[in-house]
């Protein structure tokens, strides 16, 4: 199967079908720590500069680091600011977040009180998602995910209308499921294309 899978990606960027992976960029301020509901426990995951995620919908949450923003309490303590975000990869071969202005401490309040990223595609075209802050006490931020999908839901945003040209992704990525099973769908009926049409004789070497 993961020989077939190859094989449909392979020719998707050759043929300029849709793209079944979508390479997202992260910014080096930002810190990964739950995807698609799976956390990301690897400390050298979190620090990476690209995510291959499959193609749907998926959600992020993540942290910045402390050297990009600083939300201190009247001690002085460093107090982490979680963030989710929802979004679609529609047929996009690359995303990339852009992080506002956080220079000065009007900027860093003005971006707690609306805590709004910037997503866009290899055009540089704006791609629907939607923020929103995430409480974290001591249950920690798994526990608290499941508390704020139980009380607001996870509804994923429209997705955006644009097509994409052909990017590979990134060497150093690594791979998320979506949160749809869009993709795999779509690799199904990619396989049906090839597999219906052949003869009984050639079949066999699709099923390896």
């Amino acid at each position: 199967m993961n020989f077939l899978r190859v094989i449909v990606i392979g020719i998707s960027l050759f043929t300029g079908l849709p793209a079944l992976a979508t390479t997202l960029q992260l910014p080096q301020a930002m810190e990964l720590l739950i995807v698609d509901g799976t956390p990301v426990n690897s400390i050298l995951l979190r620090g990476a500069g690209n995510l291959e995620l499959a193609q749907g919908g998926h959600q992020l949450v993540f942290t910045l680091n402390r050297r990009a923003y600083h939300d201190y309490d009247r001690l002085g303590i460093y107090r982490p600011f979680y963030l989710i975000v929802l979004f679609d990869t529609w047929n996009a071969h690359r995303l990339r977040f852009r992080l506002p202005p956080l220079t000065t401490r009007d900027e860093i309040d003005h971006f707690i009180s609306l805590p709004v990223l910037t997503l866009l595609d290899e055009h540089d075209a704006a791609v629907n998602a939607a923020y929103s802050r995430l409480p974290v006490g001591n249950e920690g931020v798994m526990a608290a995910l499941r508390h704020h999908e139980r009380e607001y839901g996870a509804t994923l945003p429209m997705p955006p209308r644009f097509p994409a040209p052909n990017e590979s992704p990134a060497a150093d990525a690594w791979i998320a499921s979506p949160l749809q099973n869009s993709t795999a769908a779509h690799i199904e009926q990619m396989l049906r294309f090839w597999f219906l049409p052949s003869g009984s004789s050639t079949r066999p070497q699709w099923l390896d």
